[in-house]
């Protein structure tokens, strides 16, 4: 699943996403408002692992989505 807009792109995590979610997931200011967080590089990999398996289940229920700069390409 790929969604796009003027300055984003939607879409589904992959394996590759690990680093870029481990900057933000272990930083203390991102997560200071979040129920989890800051994550360990152990916590993160759970979660890449969680959505990976999410993207298989048929039926779907339930969606974790990317959301990168077009511009760039950037996780955020």
């Amino acid at each position: 699943m790929r969604l796009e807009t003027e300055r984003l792109v939607l879409r589904e995590f992959t394996r590759e996403d690990m680093e870029a979610v481990h900057r933000y997931a272990s930083d203390p200011v991102v997560t200071a408002h979040m129920i989890w967080g800051p994550n360990t590089e152990a916590e993160t990999q759970a979660f890449i692992e969680m959505v990976l398996d999410m993207q298989n289940q048929a039926p779907r229920t339930g969606f974790e989505m990317a959301v990168e700069l077009k511009a760039s390409g950037e996780l955020i």
